[in-house]
């Protein structure tokens, strides 16, 4: 017979604040990639559109605000692909949160085997079928002296 320590029925009481806990931060990372990754294509589009008006123009501050628009735009995209590479993280969090049971299914996949598979609650049980089985013969059969008394 397998015996259920404390700890181990510990951890399968915390499976709800686990699960949750996971949840919680793969949907706030997954938020946090998008809206990185959304500012950061907006800031790099602006910066090379702003450096653009700017590469027209020949006066040395022109040149110099379009260098520096032109970096800040090449800076931007590539941190969006550095978000966008880290995005399964997120997403794997998800996915083990979808797959991880809860309490009462984990509880369900212990605790029942256990009880299932124990000869003594076996032995019981075929002693109250067979209790049961004779009170259904005894209705059935109207033997009401054999009933036992109350």
């Amino acid at each position: 017979m397998n015996i259920i320590d404390p700890f181990y029925l510990y951890l399968i009481l915390q499976l709800d604040s686990i699960k949750a806990f996971i949840e919680t931060i793969g949907v706030l990372s997954l938020v946090g990639v998008l809206v990185a990754s959304f500012s950061l294509l907006i800031r790099g589009s602006s910066a090379r559109d702003t450096a653009k008006i700017y590469a027209d123009d020949d006066s040395r501050l022109y040149k110099q605000r379009h260098a520096a628009e032109t970096a800040t735009a090449e800076s931007s995209f590539r941190l969006m692909w550095k978000a966008v590479r880290i995005s399964p993280i997120p997403l794997l969090l998800l996915a083990v949160n979808a797959f991880l049971p809860t309490s009462e299914r984990m509880a369900a996949l212990v605790v029942l085997p256990a009880v299932a598979n124990n000869a003594h609650i076996q032995e019981e049980a075929s002693e109250v079928y067979e209790l049961a089985k004779k009170g259904l013969e005894r209705l059935v059969t109207g033997d009401e002296a054999a009933e036992p008394a109350k």
